[in-house]
């Protein structure tokens, strides 16, 4: 009953698009192409709605299989998009750490004296936490020895009778790496014992 109620619009709908094209074109040759498209949509409804009514009566026969076909099929869709999914986070994941490790050796290489030669970058990857994807710790590679913490000599220059200037010879390599540490961790909001140097 379904089907024969849609083929009953359909040719409705088709009649009264007819009869406004016909009035909207001029006379001549094309009314008859647009009455020939208008026949042609008229055998492609009625067809339409026959190859449904057959459909409907074999149909029944094997309907549950096909739900059950479609039912695992349903479940090896819904695995593989977990894995897609999975599989995207942890690409993601790792274009986030490559990215900040990039920034990482452009602050630090705005210090001169310091000679940062690599950044590894510590993200939280469990997406259950509510914290997933910030900022856990960065370590700034240095290569070298461990500075050592000796004492500097300060040097004393004369500027007039009673007024004297205490210049230190060199800046301690430690309060160089030092000050890039603070302005690593300043840049990302990151307490300063996140921000670490590893000398290799």
């Amino acid at each position: 009953m379904e089907t024969v109620r849609s083929l009953i619009h359909n040719l409705v709908i088709i009649g009264v698009l007819a009869v406004f094209l016909e009035m909207l074109l001029p006379v001549g040759d094309m009314r008859r192409y647009l009455r020939m498209v208008m026949g042609f949509l008229i055998i492609i409804a009625v067809l339409q709605a026959m190859g449904n009514m057959v459909h409907c009566g074999f149909g029944r026969e094997f309907l549950l299989p096909a739900v059950k076909e479609n039912g695992d099929r349903l479940e090896d869709i819904m695995a593989a998009g977990q894995a897609l999914s999975t599989e995207n986070r942890e690409k993601a994941l790792e274009q986030y750490r490559r990215g900040v490790a990039g920034q990482v050796m452009a602050l630090a290489r705005l210090k001169e004296g310091v000679t940062v030669t690599d950044a590894e970058v510590e993200v939280d990857s469990n997406p259950n936490s509510d914290s997933f994807g910030r900022l856990k710790e960065i370590r700034l590679v240095v290569t070298g020895a461990e500075p050592q913490t000796g004492l500097i000599k300060l040097v004393t220059v004369q500027v007039g009778e009673n007024q004297a200037a205490e210049m230190s010879g060199e800046e301690k390599p430690g309060k160089l790496q030092a000050d890039v540490v603070t302005t690593v961790a300043g840049f990302y909001g990151l307490s300063r014992d996140r921000v670490k140097i590893v000398y290799r």
